[in-house]
């Protein structure tokens, strides 16, 4: 694979090119965001957070911005939370804290994409337009966003845009009209989820200045919807319907094992992730600090730390 590394100290940039070609990769260094992006088409970008001049996230979102997909890795000595959402809200797929063995370098490079456990490619449904379309919609599309495991923060982003979207059909594409039709697709690909309604309305503009829905979040679901995307991008004319599609990023964070531990998405603990937890708070008092829970997972932790009630299980053996 074609590696891009942009790395500003020198000595870490030669240690960490000398692992990658020794593993058979083609590595191109560059020791400055700016110098970075007069290269392109490399499979895989490493990039050091703190670079002088443009930041490593900035380079991220450039990169990004021009229409380019390499897998995204990121490199930093000062781990903090913040900076590893962002870099996972912009696409990065794997987050690195210096100092790390090289062969956990080479490993990410190499990595497999994520295969997301659900069986479907792409759902598409065509809904009659009435008042409760908007709800339906959103419920399904949260429900196929569910069953390929993307997290809560993210499903409701994505419910809530199409809530937005098919609503905009309703009240814009066919005002005062009945039986209108809107067909909703959602397809989710490694770790990008896209979103796109379509309709045979009135259609608009997108141009013109006067649409209040497009620029003013108080006035209309395609401002609010254009937010809540990491993109969104508008085709239609007047009299030839709209067909919107709206891009998400749905990566999962990695934290380094001595980090802070966000399980704040799951919708629950699996058995591997709850022996890991149970594990850290027996063997230290303050271990459950460590952990970013949700209300509702901090319920079940602390459950499962009182331990299971001696009378229930006498009970229970003597029912058996």
């Amino acid at each position: 694979m074609r590696v891009l590394l942009v790395e500003d100290d020198r000595a870490v940039a030669e240690g960490l090119a000398l692992a990658l070609s020794q593993s058979g990769h083609e590595v191109v260094h560059a020791a400055s965001a700016e110098e970075a992006l007069l290269h392109k088409e490399c499979d895989v970008l490493v990039a050091d957070l703190g670079l002088p001049g443009i930041s490593g996230l900035e380079l991220i979102a450039q990169v990004r911005a021009r229409g380019e997909h390499p897998r995204m890795i990121v490199m930093t000595g000062s781990p903090h939370l913040e900076d590893c959402r962002r870099a996972m809200h912009l696409g990065a797929h794997d987050f690195l804290t210096k100092p790390f063995a090289m062969e956990e370098l080479v490993r990410v490079v190499e990595a497999e994409p994520i295969q997301w456990p659900h069986r479907e490619a792409t759902q598409s449904r065509v809904y009659t337009v009435d008042e409760h379309t908007s709800d339906l919609a959103a419920r399904e599309v949260g429900a196929y966003a569910m069953r390929c495991a993307v997290s809560p923060a993210a499903r409701t982003r994505i419910a809530t845009t199409c809530s937005e979207l098919v609503d905009n059909v309703e009240r814009h594409a066919y005002p005062g009209a009945c039986g209108g039709q809107v067909r909703v697709s959602v397809t989710l690909d490694q770790r990008q989820l896209r979103l796109t309604v379509e309709d045979d309305g009135a259609g608009f503009d997108p141009l013109a200045e006067d649409l209040d829905h497009l620029s003013d979040c108080r006035a209309g679901g395609l401002a609010r919807a254009s937010c809540l995307a990491e993109d969104m991008a508008i085709e239609s004319a007047p009299g030839a319907g709209a067909r919107i599609v709206a891009r998400f990023q749905v990566a999962r964070a990695l934290f380094d094992e001595e980090e802070q531990v966000d399980l704040s998405e799951l919708d629950f603990l699996t058995p591997d992730v709850t022996r890991q937890v149970l594990a850290a708070c027996q063997d230290d008092p303050d271990g459950a600090s460590r952990f970013v829970l949700s209300p509702a997972l901090a319920v079940s932790l602390g459950r499962l730390l009182a331990g299971p009630d001696p009378r229930r299980v006498l009970r229970t053996a003597l029912w058996s």
